[in-house]
């Protein structure tokens, strides 16, 4: 944006606005009601959240200086930490701020919508960072905030500007909105592969065998029953993020059916711990997780892929060798992400002493359905055929994703220097 076209100029942000302000300096006190008090958290897809916000009493609110009362017209922007982030007040309300928002005060030369955009832009977000401050949180200070320059058209202009952005940022929305149908139905169709896989139906096509009412041949076992060992992780004191150690698994490793094998830390150098050679994984092992915040993913199962490097499993994770002469790993794999046997898992979940997990021994008494191994042989090599199409999909949904946010930049990068609009192209031309 060096070049601006015919009749636009650079202006400062102080140039344009009334008043650049932040919130107030000191500690707000806190109140069950009154005023809301919103922090950058609050700030949500560039609209304000007012959802679960905290409050302070009026006549705190009715204390601050003018520039620091936020109102209709004004535009927010995320000065620490997540900074960048603008978003309009839209309605008459009284609320105020953290001092981590700065408050911008349009002047008449400037319209709220095309400064909300032009803050949204690439380019602005970068001479925000040059003059960013701190290390550990970055901070866009008030003083170098108020000296970005930004490309300034006439009024006339930038309404033209601000309507063709919408207009293509709702087609943008639209595709979006789209490809979140495709991948809730995508998550739909996996739910069903797994579930027709573990009840027989993916094989036999019958619609009658239910959760509990199993394909003649196949039984309900407890996990104790089909598999050799099963054993918790180490506990290793502060594992590093590099050394010369071994490596061990994350607890964030382990999701449904899916094991990431470079989510791993380090055992310190020096550190020692004894029969190490226990706690190593084998391609075949399955990884229960024993513990996570979220109960959700208490009791998430995954196999250790083939060709898996020397890993630990940590103490927050549960190692299982399954009977390959009764089960498949891989088989146990789909069975423990749906259905009962998901089910029966969750049952067992215990909350204790604010950790959220699951035993070995409650492990192992939850039911697996059971059918021949070479029945598991068949559904498995169907499943993956399936779910790697499903896959394939979502790496496709992703990546149209990805293209869409760079697709975003582009239209604002195109807006701010003039090709966006009719005016703009015909300059063009």
């Amino acid at each position: 944006m060096s070049d601006l076209p015919e009749g636009w100029e650079w202006a400062t942000l102080a140039a344009v606005c009334a008043s650049i302000a932040d919130g107030d300096h000191q500690a707000p006190p806190q109140s069950s009601s009154g005023v809301p008090f919103l922090v950058i958290g609050n700030i949500r897809n560039h609209k304000l959240d007012f959802v679960d916000c905290r409050y302070v009493p009026q006549d705190y609110f009715d204390s601050l200086k003018s520039e620091r009362r936020p109102q209709k017209g004004d535009v927010l922007y995320s000065l620490v930490g997540s900074y960048g982030i603008p978003a309009a007040v839209l309605e008459n309300r009284q609320f105020c701020v953290q001092r981590h928002i700065g408050i911008l005060r349009p002047s008449s030369r400037i319209s709220q919508a095309f400064l909300t955009y032009v803050l949204r832009s690439r380019d602005i977000y970068n001479r925000a960072t040059e003059c960013a401050t701190g290390t550990a949180q970055l901070t866009v200070p008030l003083k170098g905030l108020r000296r970005i320059r930004i490309p300034l058209p006439s009024l006339d202009e930038q309404s033209r500007i601000v309507t063709a952005i919408e207009e293509q940022l709702s087609c943008l929305d639209a595709g979006l909105a789209a490809l979140g149908k495709v991948r809730g139905n995508l998550a739909k169709m996996r739910a069903s592969v797994i579930s027709s896989a573990v009840t027989g139906r993916s094989l036999t096509g019958d619609m009658t065998p239910g959760q509990r009412n199993l394909p003649s041949g196949w039984s309900w076992r407890p996990l104790g029953e089909v598999i050799t060992s099963l054993r918790n992780g180490v506990f290793v004191s502060r594992p590093v993020p590099a050394s010369t150690g071994p490596a061990i698994l994350r607890i964030s490793a382990v999701r449904p059916m899916a094991l990431n094998t470079e989510d791993v830390r380090y055992v310190p150098d020096g550190a020692s711990i004894k029969n190490i050679s226990d706690y190593f994984v084998d391609p075949g092992d399955l990884l229960f997780t024993r513990y996570s915040g979220s109960p959700e993913l208490v009791g998430a199962c995954a196999v250790v892929p083939d060709h898996t490097s020397k890993l630990l499993h940590p103490d927050k994770l549960i190692r299982v060798k399954v009977n390959h002469a009764i089960m498949e790993p891989r088989f146990m794999e789909l069975a423990a992400a749906v259905g009962m046997t998901r089910q029966e898992i969750r049952n067992r979940v215990k909350t204790t002493a604010g950790q959220t997990g699951i035993s070995g021994s409650d492990l192992k008494a939850v039911p697996f359905p059971v059918p021949p191994v070479n029945v598991q042989r068949q559904i498995v090599e169907k499943a993956e055929g399936e779910l790697a199409w499903i896959r394939k999909v979502e790496e496709s949904v992703m990546s149209a994703e990805k293209r869409s946010s760079q697709l975003r930049s582009s239209i604002l990068s195109a807006a701010f220097s003039g090709k966006l609009t009719s005016e703009g192209v015909s300059r063009e031309r």
